[in-house]
């Protein structure tokens, strides 16, 4: 019974540094796919500034 609980709790820690690494990961992604738009923003900015 007790190897039974052990098995549980071991995958539940597993799947729960699984779950915090995947929001990581993704927070982490789209922080830096924001900054690169913002960038490529910025820079249209620029050229359609220096056209007008």
């Amino acid at each position: 019974m007790n190897i039974i609980i052990v098995i549980l709790i071991s995958f539940m820690v597993s799947v729960l540094s699984s779950l915090i690494t995947i929001k990581y990961v993704t927070e982490t992604l789209a922080a830096s796919w924001l900054h690169i738009s913002i960038d490529s923003y910025r820079k249209a900015q620029e050229k359609y500034e220096n056209l007008v």
